[in-house]
């Protein structure tokens, strides 16, 4: 098991990325994982795939345009 900080201090599990908007309009926020020992070290994933892995969802801003659009 990945030892994690209770706090994202200055060794989260992944990093914010920015938002990709789907051709459905919806925005998703993309994050890469950090966590170094971890098996999708360097991966592209979304809020979802975190929570699965049990990794940390550090916290990202709303995008300016589009918010009606996130769920």
């Amino acid at each position: 098991m990945i030892k994690r900080k209770d706090s994202f201090g200055s060794n989260p599990d992944a990093i914010f990325l920015g938002w990709q908007e789907m051709l459905s309009g919806r925005l998703i926020a993309l994050y890469n994982v950090v966590a170094r020992n971890h098996p999708s070290y360097g991966s592209t994933v979304t809020d979802r795939t975190l929570r699965h892995l049990k990794l940390q969802i550090p916290d990202q801003s709303q995008p300016r345009s589009n918010k009606k659009n996130l769920k």
